[in-house]
């Protein structure tokens, strides 16, 4: 796929497989991430990477509860 295609024709997804992500895929799409310019330069970056559904459920839950107040 092109450059210009992929930009044009990007969607979002809201439905995942249940399939894990490898960590060295995750590591070279936070590369890629990184090397994006930042203003100043200043490359403001931090990941967390959550790899356990249990952990993920609880934070995405604690985030909900923290919207609403």
């Amino acid at each position: 796929m092109e450059t210009m295609d992929a930009l044009l024709t990007r969607r979002s997804i809201r439905k995942y497989l249940p399939d894990p992500v490898s960590r060295d895929l995750i590591e070279n799409i936070l590369k890629a991430g990184m090397s994006a310019p930042s203003a100043g330069d200043e490359q403001p970056w931090h990941f967390i990477i959550i790899d356990r559904h249990d952990l993920l459920e609880k934070k995405s839950r604690k985030y909900i509860l923290m919207q609403r107040c």
